[in-house]
């Protein structure tokens, strides 16, 4: 072989061994790439599962979630997988479902219902198995959809409060809001403001 041809296969394989440690190289960062996004999302993971797990530790409304919505309407639906929603909606709230079932069958779709304070709302734990968290205005004004709800507590903060067509008796109270007498008086109960 001559001295040229020598030199050409020389830088050939110089080239050569210089592409494939390019490629080793390449390779080499890709692997350690990989892995480090395989590591950073673990740590994301971990990350994200103690957050929530703090979260549902500290906020109530996070265990209301879990606990009540996830874990109970799980087990409701194990337990009669051919209820209707209705009869689920019984099965979880019991009373408190009767009651405002009761309430949306008997007043109209415009109505706007007044309702007597939430404290007294949660004295209906005491005497029905119901869920107290489900007894505030979002909670009633979605069972009750598209009436409307007003709380005794929202007068003068509300505009539509001097407006409701129905008052809401619950344990008891809303019967000194209408102004006829009302007899006998049962403990729950949905009156007209206007009988007529």
């Amino acid at each position: 072989m001559t001295k040229n041809q020598n030199k050409m296969k020389n830088r050939k394989r110089s080239f050569d061994r210089h592409v494939v440690n390019d490629n080793q190289n390449k390779a080499k960062s890709r692997d350690l790439l990989s892995r480090l996004f395989d590591l950073r999302s673990i740590l994301l993971c971990v990350g994200g599962v103690l957050i929530i797990f703090a979260c549902y530790k500290h906020v109530n409304s996070y265990q209301w979630t879990w606990d009540s919505i996830l874990k109970g309407n799980w087990e409701i639906i194990r337990k009669h997988p051919n209820a209707t929603l209705e009869q689920r909606y019984e099965i979880k709230l019991g009373f408190l479902y009767k009651y405002l079932d009761y309430v949306k069958k008997n007043t109209p779709e415009d109505a706007v219902i007044l309702f007597p304070e939430t404290k007294h709302i949660k004295e209906m734990e005491k005497k029905h198995r119901i869920d107290t968290r489900l007894t505030g205005k979002m909670e009633l004004s979605y069972f009750l959809y598209p009436r409307k709800v007003v709380m005794k507590s929202e007068r003068g903060v509300n505009p539509i409060y001097g407006t409701h067509t129905h008052v809401a008796v619950v344990n008891g109270y809303g019967y000194e809001d209408v102004n006829y007498a009302v007899e006998p008086k049962p403990e729950f109960n949905i009156l007209k403001v206007n009988p007529r």
